[in-house]
């Protein structure tokens, strides 16, 4: 089967992704497949609403669930969840001061075209210009174009708080204007311009770290650019920015992808019966350059043994975040790859053409899976200080949940939020490393399974993790 971009009426199967959830109907649809855990309920009642279309009929819903992992498991044992759904109104939170600063930046942006069109001048965020940024600098120093902002900003935000319109327009470091206007687009877009004498320069990349690139992205920034053609070498190829989150899971080393839509791509593993081998992360990931520490007491102690650390003896880890990752071609088509793998002495290899291959290297199939080994660090302070906190004990009235949660669940700690929302908890998720599985195209061989970990280069073993804060 190749891959096909345009669905025919002869077709028997279609394979997507959330593309066709919303607003494809098709009457011959009679039944939807969800492959593992959906999004969130409403995702998946809006992919099982594809099906029965034609009046009088009833689709047929299949949901397959993995044993290996947690969101999984979990629906498995609520299907009531899937089955039977209830909504509820979304906890949003408009009062977010990174929301805001996001929302404002874009709202001082348009409000800046709106008036440069006015004046005459041609402004664009993606491409600035000299005469546009000359624009750009007139209009930021003048204080009473700044003091109507302000008054646009409160009536669009409905901003009644004059401490939180402050927060969000002030010149502080965590402010809107300063940080994401000044900062990251000023700032570094002015020398470009007259010292390195160009006539236009492109700004996403200055604001990559502040601003989310699609419309639908998290606010985790910067978003991480995954390379899912590898293949292509043209010098405008455009590698496209995914959530940071999503990025690191579908690229773990051994989950092959399709996302791509050009055949399927991977971080190969390294395979050993030994202890757990670690893979160079300069080999496949750009690396941002600040990088913390984590102390291995506040991880789990099962995940960190996964993957061979012994937290007695490794007090610290030190954390890199991604900006970029450069996968390998695993496949052009489904029912072939271009890897083979020796199952006596776990050499791994790619072969172009597949005849290449010697007689004990076998084809790797498709069924190949890698999940992530991940643990998460909550630190619930402000400023160098302590945040209330309240903690239910596992045999708490309050804590409802069936005899595994009783069995997990130690205590659950609530910690309290301020009316100016400045109690944020910082939450980091580290991952540890990949626990796979290699399955051989025809079943020629026994399935391997493994777990690899990371170290910074090939020359240095020092054990360190990729984070997400």
């Amino acid at each position: 089967m190749t891959v096909q971009n345009v669905i025919e009426d002869t077709d028997d199967l279609i394979i997507t992704t959330s593309a066709l959830e919303v607003g494809y109907d098709d009457e011959a649809l009679m039944c939807v497949i969800q492959y593992t855990t959906p999004t969130n309920v409403a995702s998946f009642v809006q992919r099982k609403g594809r099906g029965g279309r034609k009046v009088g009929t009833r689709p047929l819903v299949v949901t397959v669930l993995s044993p290996y992992k947690s969101t999984d498991l979990f629906l498995f044992r609520n299907d009531h969840l899937l089955t039977n759904p209830t909504f509820h109104k979304l906890p949003l939170n408009a009062q977010n001061r990174y929301l805001q600063r996001i929302h404002g930046f874009y709202t001082l942006f348009d409000w800046l075209c709106y008036r440069a069109h006015q004046a005459g001048v041609e402004l664009e965020l993606d491409t600035l210009k000299r005469a546009s940024f000359a624009y750009l600098l007139k209009q930021s120093a003048d204080d009473g174009v700044l003091l109507a902002f302000k008054d646009y900003l409160e009536k669009t935000f409905a901003l009644t708080d004059p401490e939180a319109l402050g927060q969000v327009l002030s010149t502080q470091p965590d402010g809107l204007l300063w940080h994401h206007f000044f900062e990251h687009l000023i700032r570094p877009v002015y020398p470009e311009l007259y010292e390195n004498n160009q006539s236009s320069i492109k700004t996403r990349d200055f604001l990559r770290t502040c601003l989310p690139e699609n419309l639908f992205s998290d606010i985790n920034l910067p978003e991480v650019q995954v390379d899912y053609h590898p293949g292509n070498q043209r010098s405008d190829k455009r590698v496209p920015s995914e959530s940071i989150s999503l990025a690191i899971s579908e690229t773990i080393p051994r989950e092959r992808d399709f996302r791509g839509g050009e055949g399927a791509t991977w971080v190969p593993p390294v395979i050993s019966d030994d202890s757990p081998e670690v893979i160079a992360l300069t080999e496949y990931y750009t690396l941002e350059p600040k990088q913390t520490a984590i102390r291995t007491a506040n991880l789990s102690r099962r995940a960190l043994r996964l993957v061979g650390i012994e937290p007695k003896q490794v007090r610290e880890l030190t954390v890199f975040r991604p900006r970029s990752i450069r996968t390998r071609e695993f496949s052009r088509e489904h029912n072939a790859s271009y890897w083979w793998c020796n199952p006596e002495t776990g050499e791994l290899r790619e072969y172009r053409p597949s005849e290449a291959a010697g007689q004990d290297m076998f084809q790797l199939a498709h069924s190949s899976s890698g999940y992530p080994i991940s643990a998460v660090e909550i630190m619930p302070n402000r400023a160098g200080r302590e945040i209330p906190g309240y903690t239910l004990e596992s045999d708490h009235p309050s804590v409802a949940c069936d005899t595994l949660g009783q069995h997990l669940v130690k205590q659950i700690v609530l910690y309290s939020d301020e009316a100016a929302n400045m109690n944020l908890l910082e939450v980091k998720r580290i991952i540890l490393g990949s626990q796979y599985t290699i399955k051989f195209h025809e079943n020629r061989a026994d399935e391997m399974r493994g777990v690899v970990g990371f170290c910074p280069t090939e020359d240095d073993s020092t054990n360190v993790r990729l984070g997400i804060q």
